[in-house]
């Protein structure tokens, strides 16, 4: 993980460089992902979708302020959606 010029000081610039093996990054994740189970069985049942067969992509996006309030956005896209609009 890389974000450069994460913040500053009087020295200069800080970056954040970090290994992170996928072990570790699924064990820091695995609480949003179990919390938002729920809300996508929800969201699949009321567009009247199954997740096995009608889900082609799944977009995760990040909300500036959803992470202040506690809240997961996750959008969506599949082909029988696509074809209702």
């Amino acid at each position: 993980m890389n974000l450069p010029y994460i913040t500053a000081d009087a020295t200069g610039p800080k970056h954040l460089v970090v290994k992170l093996s996928r072990a570790k990054l699924e064990a820091l994740v695995e609480g949003l992902v179990d919390r938002s189970m729920a809300p996508v069985k929800t969201a699949l049942n009321d567009a009247g979708l199954k997740a096995a067969s009608d889900i082609e992509d799944v977009v995760l996006m990040a909300v500036k302020r959803a992470h202040a309030v506690g809240a997961e956005k996750v959008m969506i896209s599949s082909a029988k959606s696509r074809a209702k609009m």
